[in-house]
């Protein structure tokens, strides 16, 4: 399976939600050795938050870089602005925007929802991560 085959099957395939499926993906690929509890915490971001805010895919991608480089706390990992900001960037670059409500009513359909999304946010999050090693 290809790494953008693993964020397929936890949002098409299992039917997670945008910021469950990258979350999970992430853990998988990147052995963060998250439990289920864990996955609880993000699921309320997807939809934007619930609100069409931020994108719930890259709220996922978020929590994944937090877990891969934090240690202790977030005051004392001073690489993760650079990790989190490099990614914002690039996806807003890509995508022309992190906001749910922009990018819903270009990519949702009733087949796939929001994969259309998902999958780039997901590449995108793998390509700014494999280019910072």
């Amino acid at each position: 399976m290809t790494q953008l085959e693993t964020v397929k099957q936890y949002y098409l395939d299992r039917g997670l939600t945008c910021s469950e499926a990258v979350l999970y993906a992430a853990n998988d690929l990147w052995n963060l050795g998250l439990d289920e509890k864990s996955f609880h915490l993000i699921g309320g971001f997807c939809g934007g938050m619930q609100c069409g805010s931020v994108c719930g895919a890259i709220s996922g991608g978020i929590a994944a870089i937090s877990a891969r480089y934090i240690q202790t706390d977030a005051h004392g990992c001073p690489e993760l602005k650079e990790h989190v900001t490099r990614f914002i960037d690039r996806v807003r670059q890509e995508m022309g925007t992190d906001m749910c409500c922009d990018l819903k009513p270009k990519y949702f359909n009733d087949t796939s929802l929001c994969f259309g999304v998902v999958e780039p946010i997901f590449r995108i999050l793998l390509e700014c991560e494999d280019n910072a090693q």
